[in-house]
Order: structure tokens, then C-alpha cells, then sequence
């Protein structure tokens, strides 16, 4: 696929499974704000053409070991407004 930009701010959606954004090879741009995810599951997400990921505005408490470890060319991440409480070691490595 082609898709550059994905939009699913503000859905009610609760988990994503690890082949959600499968084939979304040139995904640069992924807004997944105002929804209601609790925890980020490690490897959750495997596009490395992903540059910028909004998690804001959800419900967030616990974001796990290598949670964005796949995320080779992050380089925004938006977690604010969210309910974290534990940030395990090596989550963003």
C-alpha cells in the first residue's frame, strides 16, 4: 500500500493486534488519539516506516518492555493525556 498518513483519532477502539498495520510498508503518520487503549503491548506495531505516532488522549496506564522497539524511524511520539503509571526499562529502545 501507498498510505502515508492513517487517522483513527477519536474511535473507541480498545487493542490492536500486532497485524492491524500489516502491508502498510510506507506508513509515515499514524493518529490513534482520543481512543481507549490501557496498555501498549510489547511489538504491537512492526511498521519501520512509521515517523510519527499519536497515542494522546487515551487511557494509557502501562506501556511495556520494547513497546516501540520496532519503531526504528519514530521520531514523534505523543503519549500526553493519559493515565501512565509505569514506564517499564527498555520501552523505547
Amino acid at each position: 500500500s501507498n498510505l502515508k498518513f492513517l487517522d483513527m483519532y477519536s474511535n473507541y477502539i480498545e487493542t490492536l493486534d500486532s497485524t492491524t498495520f500489516s502491508g502498510l510498508n510506507k506508513l509515515e503518520t499514524l493518529n490513534l488519539g482520543e481512543n481507549k487503549f490501557q496498555t501498549i503491548e510489547p511489538d504491537w506495531i512492526k511498521v519501520q516506516s512509521l515517523k510519527r505516532l499519536r497515542l494522546n488522549k487515551n487511557k494509557l496506564k502501562i506501556v511495556k518492555l520494547s513497546s516501540f522497539s520496532s519503531l526504528i524511524n519514530l521520531e514523534i511520539l505523543n503519549l500526553n493525556s493519559n493515565e501512565i503509571s509505569t514506564i517499564e526499562t527498555n520501552s523505547f529502545l
